[in-house]
């Protein structure tokens, strides 16, 4: 299992720039939870295998319930899986998740951001 380790400054920086795109807010610990474990099974769904360290992510929940939340999640945009590309994303790992979506889902099963 791999945990990649980073300074609270670059910690921070990256909370900064993530709260920039879309103000963070903060959720109940099983909201939380329930929102991992909903999405795992819906990126499974459209052929994207949970993170390698997934189940260590899991863990730090310890406890806490899912079943304590009754949030309803909906992923995607309108109805549709949406892939907008990381910035350390390369051309070649571009090319393969969306030839992936387009396996799973067809050319007009989900919808996709290129940088401007």
């Amino acid at each position: 299992m791999t945990i990649a380790m980073m300074s609270t400054s670059t910690f921070e920086m990256y909370v900064d720039a993530m709260g920039a795109g879309s103000p963070m807010v903060s959720v109940d610990p099983g909201y939380a939870r329930k929102l991992l474990r909903d999405l795992a099974p819906w990126s499974q769904s459209i052929g994207f295998a949970p993170h390698r360290d997934f189940a260590t992510i899991e863990r730090i929940f310890g406890d806490v319930s899912a079943d304590a939340s009754d949030a309803v999640f909906r992923f995607g945009r309108d109805g549709k899986p949406f892939y907008v590309p990381g910035p350390n994303d390369t051309a070649p790992l571009i090319q393969r998740r969306i030839a992936q979506l387009q396996n799973y889902l067809g050319d007009d099963g989900f919808g996709f951001e290129t940088a401007a």
